[in-house]
């Protein structure tokens, strides 16, 4: 499934902005949060210079994966 208008621009944010991300159940904050993910380590940010913080640890999966 394409991303959305909205969640595109947050994927592709700028590099120095920070996002915090909430939002109900199936909304695609996972989704959004993978994509920037990927979309800040296509832009040469180091994988460990980035942060990401999740209410609980069996949420990590996808980006783990990513």
């Amino acid at each position: 499934m394409p991303l959305t208008e909205s969640q595109r621009s947050l994927v592709e944010a700028p590099l120095n902005q920070r996002i915090f991300l909430e939002g109900p159940a199936n909304c695609g904050k996972t989704t959004v949060g993978v994509e920037r993910l990927l979309h800040l380590m296509q832009q040469g940010v180091p994988a460990d210079s980035i942060l990401l913080l999740l209410p609980q640890r069996t949420l990590a999966g996808p980006y783990l994966e990513a």
